[in-house]
């Protein structure tokens, strides 16, 4: 060893050989050194060779270039896709079908196998990847067959200043929303669903679902039922009814900010047939709908039975929708004079409070407030029967029911008008108060005059369940109809004899439409039962008048009892006094639904 010491101390040359050898070895031990460093630091990741280019492919996170296709499955993957260059490039994102997991043998690509992009993709399966850039690729394998296939990725790339030919080979969406409804309204694709009720409508889906579409008061509901895998198309076909012309004016046509519209769309309001016949039955507690008939305006719409969505807030009262006439007017019912709140319910609060005088003791007048008013305060006369009335003693029937006097109910109704309605008379409409005044001539030349025995048509129209014919359509009474059809002002309808009063009370035909009949009166089990009408509310504890005349030589009108059934009472009875409305047919209302909780708000 010394001996090689010395000679390469003596021998220069000798020396730098040594040097480089040792220098060289260093080199190698370092390079070795680095290696098993960067190889022990970094993953072993995919690659992907395009050319001179590089790609780094990661699938779900995991370091592979390859999907398993599993059969008769659908395999979603989101793929990461990263450029490996110092330059910006194109790409687009292939793909070869594999029959093993190493892909060491192709196949042709089955007809039952598809390769998509999903709709919720980050990026695109081609364009531009900035240098060191990485692309976010959503792919979806829908393998329909009965064999596992292995998709391998591939690139198809090039340099971002060169046109780069695409190979299309994933150029279909496969939508990931996992239910799409499509709209089409008469044949024709739309974006929005109808705005009202008036389709028809049939719900078609793939996969196995089913669907039904309903109107829930102001927009379209669609249910999908059996709904169970992704990728489900369901097509709503709304095809515009053809529209039933037996309706009220402005049935159609009325704004979305009008009661009439609020009632129309409300989908418990389809026009129906009465499960129960009118005047024959009583309404049944199951039996709640809008049914229709013809009043003197044309074609009107009435609810009848158990019905809960005919609530109105007005004047600072509750009141009940008893029917829209021919004209669209909507006629009203008192049901709480004293709140709007609708689900307050008061011993008679249906009534009006009825301001009465009479003379106290020493002679000064009395006012008191009432729930009850007779009639008319006198009875053996045919004139009495009268909302209006003539000379008790004439001889004709012109003369006995001229309309020159006011009843005693209509001047009670007139005060309360003033007291609570008066202000909002831009709201009410001027319709028909029908006060029936036809009968039949049993002796001629004398009914319907003095104190001669009559039976008014009501007697005969509704008296008898069997035989009984209830109608909107006011008779035509000894004067073509202007003894019996008051109005405020209206003389082509009517007689104009309200003279600026457009208040009323129900006739006994309409309480017969809302449920009612002649001589109701169950006992069971010794309890009286009662009607399950609207009209018959927790806020009657007494019978009511109506204004339809029943009979005479001792005037009669036909009356309301605190059951629901109808019955004749003198006129000289006190009887609850329930005023009538009519809004006009375009009142709008600033919210509501109907019900007694959130009844229809009508707002000055």
């Amino acid at each position: 060893m010394s001996y090689i010491i010395d000679i390469l101390k003596s021998n220069k040359r000798f020396k730098y050989v040594g040097i480089m050898c040792i220098i060289t070895l260093f080199c190698l031990v370092l390079n070795i050194t680095f290696s098993a460093f960067t190889s022990s630091s970094n993953k072993n990741v995919a690659n992907i060779k395009a050319g001179n280019l590089t790609y780094q492919t990661l699938i779900d996170g995991e370091e592979t270039y390859i999907i398993e296709a599993t059969a008769n499955n659908i395999n979603k993957k989101n793929v990461i896709l990263i450029n490996s260059n110092n330059i910006d490039t194109k790409y687009e994102l292939t793909y070869e079908v594999c029959t093993n997991i190493n892909c060491s043998s192709t196949t042709s690509k089955p007809e039952n196998l598809k390769v998509e992009y999903s709709s919720k993709t980050k990026d695109n399966v081609n364009g531009t990847i900035n240098k060191s850039g990485t692309k976010i690729i959503r792919l979806v394998v829908t393998n329909d067959t009965e064999t596992t296939y292995y998709i391998k990725l591939g690139i198809n790339a090039g340099f971002s200043y060169n046109a780069l030919a695409l190979k299309n080979q994933i150029n279909s969406e496969y939508s990931e929303e996992d239910l799409t409804i499509l709209t089409f309204i008469d044949e024709v694709k739309s974006d929005n669903l109808p705005s009202t009720k008036d389709y028809d409508v049939s719900i078609e889906c793939n996969n196995n679902a089913s669907g039904t579409a309903s109107w829930d008061t102001d927009k379209w509901l669609i249910t999908i039922n059996n709904f169970t895998k992704s990728e489900t198309v369901c097509r709503a076909n709304f095809t515009t009814k053809v529209l039933d012309p037996n309706v009220p004016d402005h049935w159609y046509d009325a704004g979305d900010t009008t009661l009439l519209y609020a009632l129309r769309n409300d989908s418990s309001n389809n026009i129906q047939t009465p499960l129960t016949t009118p005047g024959h039955d009583v309404s049944t507690d199951s039996e709640a709908l809008l049914a229709r008939t013809t009043d003197d305006y044309g074609y009107s719409l009435y609810f009848r039975g158990n019905v809960q969505n005919n609530y109105v807030s007005f004047a600072g009262m509750c009141w009940r929708i008893v029917r829209v006439l021919g004209n669209g007017a909507i006629k009203l019912t008192l049901e709480n004079n004293t709140t709007t709140d609708c689900t307050t319910t008061t011993r008679n609060a249906a009534f009006a409070d009825i301001i009465t005088l009479s003379e106290g003791e020493s002679g000064e007048t009395v006012i008191d407030n009432a729930t009850k008013t007779v009639f008319n305060n006198e009875k053996k006369n045919n004139a009495y029967i009268g909302y209006m009335y003539g000379d008790p003693d004439g001889k004709t029937i012109a003369s006995v029911h001229a309309n020159t006097t006011d009843s005693t109910i209509l001047t009670n109704l007139k005060t309360w008008y003033n007291n609570n309605l008066s202000t909002y008379s831009n709201y009410l409409e001027d319709v028909i108060w029908c006060n029936d005044k036809s009968f039949n001539d049993a002796k001629p030349g004398k009914s319907g005059i003095g104190k001669n025995d009559t039976d008014y048509s009501a007697l005969t129209r509704l008296g008898t369940s069997e035989t009984a014919n209830p109608t909107l359509i006011c008779p035509t009474d000894n004067l073509g109809g202007k003894l019996s059809k008051f109005t405020s002002s209206d003389t082509e309808y009517g007689n104009g004899a309200l003279n600026g009063y457009p208040i009323g009370l129900l006739t006994a035909d309409e309480v017969v439409f809302a449920g009612s009949k002649f001589g109701f009166n169950v006992l069971n089990s010794g309890n009286l039962s009662f009607l399950h009408d609207y009209l018959n509310s927790d806020n009657i504890k007494a019978k009511w008048w109506t204004m339809t005349p029943y009979k005479s030589i001792n005037a009669r009108m036909v009356a309301v009892k605190i059951d629901g059934g109808l019955v004749s009472e003198i006129t000289d009875e006190k009887n609850g006094v329930r005023p009538a409305i009519a809004l006009k047919a375009l009142t709008t209302i600033s919210g509501g639904n109907g019900t007694a909780a959130s009844p229809y708000i009508i707002t000055s």
